[in-house]
Parts: C-alpha cells; sequence; structure tokens
C-alpha cells in the first residue's frame, strides 16, 4: 500500500462518525466563508490544523488510541505549572518589566488605544 492510500484510508476513518461528519460539514462552510472574507492561503491553513486536531479529538474519544491528545493534555498543563514555579521564582521579573514597557509603548502610539491590522484590504480592529 503507498503512502497516498494509506492517507486517504487514514482520512476516511477520520470523519467515518456520524459526529466528524457533522462538524466537516460546518468546517466546510466556515472555510468557504474565510475563503471569500479573508482571500488568505495562511488563515486557511491555520483553520485546516485547528479542525484536523478537533477532528482527531472527536476520533479519540470515540474510539481510543488518543496518543497525541494525550501527550498535549499532559505536556500543556506542565508548561503552565513550570511557568507558574519559575514566576514565582522571580525568574521572568525582567521579562515583566519588558512587557510593560512595551504595553505603555502601545498605549502612547496607537490613537485611541487601538491597533488594526490588515489582512486583503479588509481592516480587522484588535
Amino acid at each position: 500500500m503507498n503512502i497516498g492510500n494509506k492517507l486517504l484510508s487514514y482520512l476516511y476513518n477520520l470523519i467515518k462518525p456520524l459526529q466528524a461528519k457533522i462538524f466537516l460539514f460546518f468546517c466546510l462552510i466556515a472555510t468557504i466563508i474565510t475563503f471569500i472574507k479573508y482571500k488568505s492561503i495562511g488563515v486557511l491553513f491555520i483553520q485546516f490544523v485547528l479542525y484536523y486536531l478537533i477532528i482527531d479529538e472527536i476520533h479519540c474519544k470515540l474510539y481510543g488510541g488518543c496518543i497525541v491528545g494525550s501527550w498535549l493534555v499532559t505536556i500543556i498543563p506542565l508548561l503552565g505549572i513550570i511557568i507558574f514555579i519559575l514566576d514565582y521564582l522571580h525568574i521572568f521579573n525582567n521579562i515583566k518589566q519588558y512587557v510593560k514597557k512595551l504595553f505603555t509603548i502601545y498605549d502612547t502610539v496607537t490613537p485611541e488605544n487601538k491597533l488594526n491590522f490588515e489582512i486583503n484590504k479588509i481592516n480587522i480592529p484588535l
């Protein structure tokens, strides 16, 4: 079996459950709207990655075998705990001061404390 057939078989098994099909239907609608509104391949790529992770999580919850999900669920809280401990030990004081300085510069530079960025000639306010 070549790589293409293995990939197609994997994707077919991933979207086999009804829950994944319903989610995929709404994903397609959101993807079409995103492409019409932003016309950005980067935004579409990020959307596809997020949708894949969610469909993989649906499949994992239904059938088990959650290797990637179990690692993510383990690593992300551990990183949060490590950051919390390092912050308690005052490791991030210099970084905090630098970020505060950046925020004060941001507040003085931006009009009305807002910054807009543009994707394909569409202004998106922050």
